[in-house]
Parts: structure tokens; C-alpha cells; sequence
């Protein structure tokens, strides 16, 4: 998943959507009823895996499916320190 965009970088985290993994405290939630879903591209609520967080140049990544935005965003800054 992208989270933001830094000129022609992209920052990228891994995430799931197996819910009998996902740990509180650890991985970040993506809910699918909150306001700033639909930007994610994602279909079910998943979560972050955490760290490490990847940096990809933007000509080395075929397809981008969505972003955090919003509050989501904001909240995961937060997270992530």
C-alpha cells in the first residue's frame, strides 16, 4: 500500500486482511467503515504489518491501488511515530 507520495518516491508498507492475526498495539487498522476508506483500494478491512516501511521510486512500481488519506493518514503518522 502506498502511504505518501515524496516527489518521485513512494512510501510503502505491507499490510493483510487476515483479522485472526491482526495484533492491537502492533499493526495499524483499516477499517472498511471509516470515512477515508474508499482511497485505499482496498476491499475488506486490513491492517499494517508495521515496520520496516519501504521506499520505492515511482518508475519501479507498476500499479499503485490506493493511499492512505485524510484522517487515516494522519492517524498512521501518529502510529508510526
Amino acid at each position: 500500500m502506498v502511504l505518501t507520495v515524496e516527489g518521485t518516491t513512494l512510501r510503502l508498507a505491507a499490510l493483510s486482511s487476515k483479522m485472526d492475526l491482526y495484533r492491537h498495539g502492533e499493526h495499524f487498522l483499516i477499517r472498511e467503515d471509516d470515512p477515508d476508506f474508499a482511497a485505499t483500494g482496498l476491499e475488506t478491512t486490513s491492517y499494517v504489518l508495521g515496520a520496516p516501511l519501504f521506499r520505492a521510486d515511482t518508475s519501479r512500481v507498476l500499479a499503485v491501488k490506493g493511499e492512505l488519506t485524510g484522517g487515516l493518514a494522519r492517524a498512521f503518522t501518529d502510529w508510526i511515530g
